[in-house]
Order: C-alpha cells, then sequence, then structure tokens
C-alpha cells in the first residue's frame, strides 16, 4: 500500500520539477535575447578623424607656349602677290622685305609724276622770268598794271601745280612702298598663306611671324578660379615634358568667357628658361586662397555622386549620419561643409551596411 502511494506521488513531482525549470528558463530568456540582438546589430567599423582642410589649393592648366609678339601681315593695297622671299622656319630682322605685290602699275604712276613735275619746274622758271621782265618794263612805264598781274598770276598756278604735282608723286611713292610687305620685329616665319601669283586682297594675311624672345602661354580657367586670380601675380610653370620648372606671371586675363564651358583666358608671360621655345607644352600651376573648411577622408563619404553625399559620425557607440556638401578634393581627402566638428570620428570602413543610431563597435 505504502509502496503504490509513493508510485502515485512520482509523476506529480517529476511534473513540479519541469515546471519549474521552463519557469526560470523564461526568467532568463529576455535578457539573454537582448544580449544577441545587442551582439547581431553592432557593427565593426574603422574610423578616422575629421581634420581642417588646407586653405590653400592648387590647379593645373595646360597650354602650349607661344612667342608673346606675334603679327599676321597683310598688305593694305590689294594686288596680286609678285613675289615672297621667306619660307616657314626662316628667321628674318626688322625692316627686311617678306613680300611684293605687283607694282608695276605704281612704278608707271611714280615716272609720269616725276615727268610731269619736272616739266612743271621748267614752266615754273619761264613764269618766274617773265614776271621779272614785266615788273622791269612796268617800271620803265612799258607795260600795263594789267600786264603785270597776268605775269604774277602765271607764277603762281605754275607754283600751285608744282604742290598738286608733288603730292601726285609722294603718293606714287607711297604706293610703291606699301607694295612690299616689311617684317616690323626680329622673329620667325611661322606661318604662309599666299603663293607668288595669287591675289593679296587688302587684309588678307600673307605670312605670319612670331617674335623670338618673350614667350607666354594662355591658358583657360573655370569662373571658380578666374575670380581669385590677381594681375602679375607669380605662377609656377611646369615644363613637365622636358624636366624642367620656370615661374611666370599672369599678364592679362580676359572679362568674358571664351565658350560655352564658361572658362575664362588668362596669358601668362613666362620667364626665360633654356627649355623654352615656342610649341612646348606647359602646365600652370596656381595657388588658390580657399575659406577654411573641414576635411575627411574621400572612403568616409557615402554616395558620393548623388545630390545628398552623406558620412556616418561615431557617437556614444551609435552611427549617427551626417548629409555634406561636398568640395575640393586634395589627395585622399575631400573638403566638406557640414555638421560636424574637427576631431569628431567618421567612419571609413564597415559602413556600407549601417543605418542611422546603428550600434558600432569601434577596432583600430
Amino acid at each position: 500500500m505504502e509502496r503504490m502511494m509513493k508510485l502515485k506521488t512520482l509523476p506529480t513531482t517529476l511534473i513540479g520539477i519541469a515546471l519549474l525549470g521552463a519557469a526560470v528558463a523564461l526568467a532568463a530568456w529576455p535578457a539573454a535575447t537582448k544580449n544577441q540582438e545587442q551582439q547581431l546589430r553592432s557593427a565593426a567599423v574603422r574610423v578616422d578623424e575629421v581634420t581642417l582642410a588646407a586653405n590653400r589649393s592648387g590647379i593645373r592648366l595646360a597650354g602650349v607656349a607661344r612667342a608673346a609678339q606675334q603679327a599676321r601681315l597683310s598688305f593694305v593695297l590689294p594686288g596680286r602677290l609678285a613675289g615672297r622671299t621667306v619660307e616657314v622656319g626662316d628667321r628674318v630682322r626688322r625692316g627686311q622685305v617678306l613680300a611684293m605685290l605687283d607694282s608695276s602699275e605704281f612704278q608707271l604712276a611714280e615716272a609720269a609724276a616725276e615727268s610731269a613735275l619736272a616739266e612743271l619746274e621748267v614752266r615754273l622758271g619761264q613764269a618766274r622770268r617773265d614776271e621779272a621782265r614785266v615788273a622791269q618794263l612796268k617800271a620803265a612805264k612799258a607795260a600795263t598794271t594789267e600786264e603785270v598781274e597776268m605775269a604774277a598770276t602765271s607764277t603762281r598756278v605754275f607754283e600751285a601745280s608744282i604742290r598738286s604735282a608733288e603730292v601726285r608723286l609722294a603718293e606714287a611713292g607711297r604706293l610703291i612702298t606699301e607694295s612690299a610687305l616689311i617684317a616690323p620685329f626680329d622673329g620667325t616665319i611661322t606661318g604662309v598663306d599666299l603663293e607668288p601669283g595669287e591675289w593679296a586682297g587688302s587684309g588678307k594675311t600673307v605670312v605670319e611671324l612670331a617674335g623670338e624672345d618673350d614667350l607666354e602661354v594662355e591658358v583657360e580657367a573655370p569662373e571658380t578660379v578666374f575670380g581669385r586670380l590677381a594681375q602679375d601675380q607669380e605662377v609656377v610653370v611646369d615644363l613637365s615634358l622636358r624636366g624642367a620648372v620656370t615661374t611666370g606671371r599672369v599678364s592679362s586675363q580676359a572679362r568674358a568667357a571664351g565658350g560655352p564651358g564658361r572658362l575664362f583666358p588668362v596669358v601668362v608671360s613666362l620667364a626665360p628658361h633654356p627649355e623654352l621655345v615656342p610649341g612646348t607644352t606647359v602646365e600652370v600651376l596656381l595657388e588658390i586662397e580657399e575659406k577654411e573648411s573641414l576635411s575627411v577622408p574621400l572612403e568616409a563619404i557615402l554616395n558620393p555622386g548623388s545630390s545628398r553625399p552623406s558620412v556616418f559620425r561615431v557617437q556614444d557607440g551609435r552611427a549617427d549620419q551626417v548629409f555634406v556638401e561636398l568640395g575640393r578634393l586634395d589627395g585622399s581627402r575631400v573638403a566638406v561643409v557640414a555638421d560636424l566638428e574637427v576631431g569628431d570620428a567618421v567612419v571609413v570602413a564597415g559602413h556600407t551596411a549601417l543605418a542611422d543610431g546603428d550600434l558600432v563597435e569601434v577596432r583600430r
């Protein structure tokens, strides 16, 4: 009987123990789940600091060195090109004849003017002698006042005719002079546009001449740079293909953009250098003073090509998403405008799957 009673109470005891174990397990489950969730949501990241960006930046603008003194030479008068004495690459001196028009017509006009002038000078001499003789006759009461006046008038007419003939002769000489194309300065012929026998219109380029001394380069600067350049500002000029460096100065700046890309022409006068000749490829290095701004590593930027790039700042073990406005690149860092401070830690690795407010674990 006693044994049967023990057997009856055993299942009840086992059920009580099982219920007690289940209760303990249920009591511990929320804490375990919370710890497991925290471990699952903590992302391992690497960070870097926000710093001040450099307040000076540089930009390289490429161009080709050219002679500062250049000319596209043409005739004032139209005519047939009778000859050209130079070819591309020839060195010329100031005053040297480079090309000639057919001036036969002008030479004939000059000869005719010279003949007319000579004839008038002879007739003027005769008129003056006649005037003197009539004056003597008048003194002897052998000539009338009217005859004296006529002789004087004849002299004045010939004098005026001679002045006109001298003008015509000078004009013929000018035309002959204008029919020769003269080098205005020492230099090198860089282009020829007309061959002998072709028609040279007034103002049509015949030859192109470049000076030999001072060199310059014209580059095109974006609007953001153009507004910060100053007249006579010194710049560094890199002759990268020749492995040399020289200097230059801003000599002129256009006041209007040179094209639809809003690029502004800037001319830089180049300092002499043995490796620098017309046609040399150069790069002008412009240093620009910048406003003080913050800088973050380039790899910290999320969605840099979107309208709202951002970074994750680590604060109190959590990722705080901060939207930024991107500025200039400086090596592996980029200037930003954002609600950040110098010394803030921003995520540079492990942030592709982060969300705002996620727990993070910083690893070195």
